[in-house]
């Protein structure tokens, strides 16, 4: 009898940033933020915005060198209030309200505003540039990495155990699925690229397997909707190997 690995995903509670996680991250920027003599960092991009956070619901962050947080949320404000340890989280329906609701919390408007500019595109720039009407914009990224290149004890075990699922989740494919001929370094070993190109040939679907053909039944193996599958094989061949 086949034996079936178990499921390594399965089973797991949904992530999040602890507050004290994003307290730490908080204090850091702020940190940096004052150094450089800068009242506020405007955070765009997701990435960014659920480092210091800890949700990437549509919305924006505003970080003050000195205060809390504010986190503006267009879509979804439930989720963000799950996810996030930030207080306060304020719905909005359009960012041209962010200037004004900054200005009535902190009682005055930044003077000195950075941005992403390592990722936000000129006019998004502009455009915001536009709203705060701030008297300086600057690069607030090398303020980010510089926090960011910094990591935690919690970070770091976040970091094993991502590494180690991943060696568990590698470990559970090799059982479950059969890749045909795929389109990798591999199969060029020793063989022509007309070799191959003959071969592909012949396949029922015409053509080498994708790397992402592989990497797509990993996912749905991974994933819940695989959760009633049980000792099964996949052969992801195109067609070249169909077991009765």
């Amino acid at each position: 009898m086949e034996r079936v690995e178990p499921n390594p995903l399965s089973g797991r509670e949904p992530f999040r940033v602890p507050r004290f996680e994003i307290e730490r991250r908080t204090a850091a920027i702020q940190a940096e933020l004052r150094r450089a003599g800068i009242d506020g960092l405007f955070i765009v991009q997701r990435v960014d915005l659920f480092y210091f956070s800890g949700t990437a619901q549509n919305g924006f962050l505003y970080l003050p060198a000195e205060g809390a947080p504010m986190l503006f949320i267009k879509q979804s404000v439930a989720r963000a209030r799950e996810e996030s340890a930030l207080d306060p989280i304020v719905e909005i329906a359009t960012v041209k309200a962010i200037p004004g609701l900054v200005t009535d919390i902190l009682g005055r408007p930044p003077v000195r505003l950075a941005m992403e500019l390592d990722v936000l595109p000129v006019n998004e720039f502009r455009f915001y540039r536009g709203l705060f009407k701030p008297k300086e914009c600057l690069d607030g990224s090398p303020l980010i990495h510089r926090t960011r290149c910094v990591k935690s004890a919690w970070e770091v075990e976040q970091m094993e155990a991502a590494a180690e699922l991943s060696c568990r989740t590698f470990g559970y494919m090799r059982t479950a699925i059969a890749p045909g001929l795929t389109d990798t370094a591999q199969p060029r070993y020793g063989h022509t690229e007309e070799d191959l190109a003959q071969r592909a040939a012949a396949m029922p679907l015409g053509r080498m397997g994708r790397p992402e053909d592989i990497a797509n039944v990993a996912v749905f193996l991974a994933s819940e909707r695989s959760s009633f599958m049980t000792g099964q094989t996949v052969h992801a061949n195109g067609g070249i190997f169909m077991p009765s």
